[in-house]
C-alpha cells in the first residue's frame, strides 16, 4: 500500500475514532438462511465458483526450482503446479490421460524431471508432454501429442500462486489478475508480498457452511465479544474502513496504537504496524497484513456437504526461520491466529445448527457490515439466485 493510502485511511480511522463510529452504508441488508442449508445450491457454487474463478492454491517459494511441484484438491478438481526445466510455473489437471487415475499422490516434491503414473506407469514431463508408456505396441494409433497433460490456466503474482480449474477455451485470453484484483494488487506490491517466504500451514476443518467461514472475517462487530479474551484487547472496537472492488473488499481495522501516531510526523505513519489490513478476495480467500507478516486464509467445503468446510490457514514471513527460536517465534504466531479462527468457528457451528430451526428467514447485515453484504450480492449473482424478502 503506498503512503498517500496510508495516511488517507488513518485519518478516515482517525476521524471513525473521535466520533465513536465506523464505516457505514446507507441500509441494512438481508440474506437467505436457506444459502448455508441447500445441497443443490452447493453444487451450483461447486460448479460454478470453484471452478470459473481464480483460486489460490499456493506460495511461488514452494515451487522456486525447476522440477517443484505441488498438488491441491479442494476445488473438486485435482490440480498439479510444477516449475518446468524452462522456469515457467504450469498447472494441470491431476490426472493421467491413460485412464483417469491421480497421477501424483504427493502434496508436494521438489526437483523432478517427470512424473509417473502410479497405475500403469505412463510418464509425462514438467511441461506436460506425454513421454511413454510400458508396452507401446498396445497403443500403435494413439496420437502422443493429443495426450498430454490436461492444462490449466495459471498465474503466479504477489507470491500467491492462482489457478482456474477450468481449462482454457480456445482464443480464450490467460488469467488476468491485475484487472481481477484492482486497485489491492497496487496494496500487495507495496507490502512486498512477492517477498514474502510461505512458512507453514494450518488445517481447520468444522462443521458449517463454508460460506459462514468466509463470514466471520469480513466484519469487526464480533471483535468484542467473540475474542474478548484473546484479539480484542489489541484493537479499538470496531474503528474499520470499508472499500470495495467488484467482488473483493478491504477491511482496515485501527489497533489501539493507532492513535499514539497523531503525535508523529505523517511521513513517519505506517498503516500495517497499528491496523489489521484485511481483502476478501472473492470468492473463497481472505488476504491479511499486519507488523511484518501476512496471513492467508482459504476456504473451501468438505466432502460435498452442505454443513462442512475446510480452512487452511498460511502465514506468509519476511525471511525463512534460521533459528529454532525464529521458528518457534512464528509457530507461536501461527497457533494465536488459529486461537481466534476456533472462538469464531465454535459460534459458528452452533449458527450452523441454529439455521434451520425456524428462528430466521434471513439474516440481517448492518450498515456497519456491508463487507457482508457485498459477499453475498456477489455469490448469489454468480450462481444465477434472485434474492428474497425477509419474513417478519
Amino acid at each position: 500500500m503506498d503512503h498517500i493510502t496510508q495516511v488517507s485511511l488513518i485519518k478516515r480511522l482517525f476521524d471513525y475514532a473521535d466520533h465513536k463510529t465506523t464505516a457505514l452504508v446507507e441500509t441494512e441488508s438481508y440474506n437467505d438462511v436457506n444459502d448455508y442449508l441447500d445441497p443443490e445450491q452447493l453444487r451450483k457454487e461447486q460448479r460454478i465458483l470453484f471452478r470459473q474463478y481464480p483460486i489460490i492454491v499456493g506460495f511461488a517459494t514452494q515451487v522456486r526450482e525447476p522440477g517443484d511441484y505441488l498438488t491441491h484438491d479442494d476445488t473438486g478438481v485435482p490440480i498439479l503446479v510444477v516449475r518446468d526445466r524452462d522456469g515457467v510455473l504450469r498447472a494441470f489437471i491431476n490426472v493421467c490421460r491413460h485412464r483417469n487415475a491421480v497421477l501424483v499422490p504427493d502434496a508436494s516434491g521438489y526437483g523432478k524431471k517427470s512424473f509417473v503414473c502410479p497405475y500403469h506407469a505412463w510418464s509425462y514431463d514438467t511441461a506436460g508432454r506425454l513421454l511413454g508408456m510400458p508396452q507401446e505396441f498396445g497403443f500403435a494409433g494413439l496420437e502422443r501429442e493429443h495426450y498430454g497433460l490436461r492444462p490449466l490456466p495459471v498465474a503466479e503474482q504477489h507470491g500467491l500462486i492462482w489457478v482456474r480449474p477450468m481449462p482454457l477455451a480456445p482464443g480464450e485470453a490467460p488469467l488476468d489478475l491485475n484487472g481481477y484484483l484492482g486497485p489491492w494488487a497496487k496494496d500487495f506490491t507495496g507490502y512486498g508480498f512477492d517477498r514474502f517466504v510461505y512458512f507453514d500451514t494450518a488445517v481447520i476443518r468444522r462443521k458449517m457452511n463454508w460460506k459462514l467461514m468466509v463470514d466471520t472475517f469480513l466484519e469487526f462487530y464480533h471483535f468484542r465479544w467473540a475474542h474478548s479474551a484473546s484479539i480484542y484487547p489489541l484493537f479499538l472496537d470496531n474503528v474499520t474502513s470499508f472499500d470495495v472492488h467488484g467482488p473483493h473488499v478491504r477491511l482496515v481495522s485501527a489497533k489501539r496504537t493507532l492513535l499514539d501516531l497523531k503525535t508523529q510526523p505523517e511521513r513517519d505513519w505506517s498503516i500495517v504496524d497499528h491496523s489489521l489490513c484485511l481483502y476478501g478476495l472473492f470468492p473463497n480467500s481472505v488476504l491479511t497484513m499486519q507488523g511484518d507478516h501476512g496471513a492467508l486464509f482459504a476456504m473451501f467445503p468438505a466432502n460435498d456437504r452442505v454443513d462442512e468446510a475446510v480452512l487452511y490457514v498460511s502465514l506468509l514471513i519476511p525471511e525463512a526461520p534460521a533459528t529454532e527460536t525464529a521458528r518457534e517465534h512464528w509457530d507461536t504466531n501461527l497457533k494465536l491466529v488459529c486461537q481466534a479462527v476456533h472462538e469464531d468457528f465454535a459460534i459458528g457451528e452452533r449458527m450452523q445448527r441454529a439455521f434451520s430451526s425456524g428462528a430466521n428467514t434471513h439474516t440481517t447485515y448492518g450498515r456497519n457490515e456491508p463487507g457482508l453484504d457485498v459477499y453475498h450480492r456477489h455469490i448469489n449473482a454468480a450462481i444465477g439466485k434472485t434474492g428474497t424478502r425477509p419474513q417478519f
